[in-house]
């Protein structure tokens, strides 16, 4: 009950803002371990263990995560992904709230339709999109849906 408070305060307040521009304007540290975009209505895992995985490692790894008591996590697409990607910073281009941030590439589920061995990751040195091959390695950041 405590976070929708937070959240509808912090969305009158967005209402009303005119200097809206960014992914982190509108990002809410849940002090749990997640992170919810208001906007998206998206829960971020704030903090990422910084270990390399390959793209079905790192699948496994998110639909087996237990954080902020749900179990729902799952690998984002790349849309989903780089809603959270912050222009106005680099190295890394995300927001503050999220912790132990690390400036490499991060995986996304989205898989390329022509090459069904890469899916699409988000450098997060620059927020740039490109692909990778399944069995190379990269950091992830599950996310879930609040509702």
């Amino acid at each position: 009950m405590r976070l929708q408070y937070q959240i509808i305060l912090l969305m009158t307040v967005l209402l009303f803002s005119e200097n809206i521009s960014a992914a982190s304007d509108v990002l809410l540290d849940n002090q749990d371990g997640s992170v919810t975009d208001i906007t998206t209505g998206l829960m971020w895992q704030r903090e990422s263990d910084n270990a390399a995985r390959t793209y079905n490692d790192a699948k496994s790894y998110c639909n087996n995560l237990s954080l902020a008591s749900h179990l729902n996590w799952r690998l984002p697409s790349i849309k989903e992904l780089t809603s959270i990607v912050d222009y106005r910073s680099d190295s890394p281009a995300i927001g503050n709230v999220f912790a132990q941030s690390n400036s490499s590439t991060y995986w996304s589920n989205t898989q390329r339709a022509d090459m069904q061995a890469e899916s699409r990751v988000v450098f997060f040195s620059t927020g740039r999109v490109n692909s990778s091959f399944k069995t190379n390695l990269a950091l992830v950041r599950c996310v879930r849906y609040i509702k």
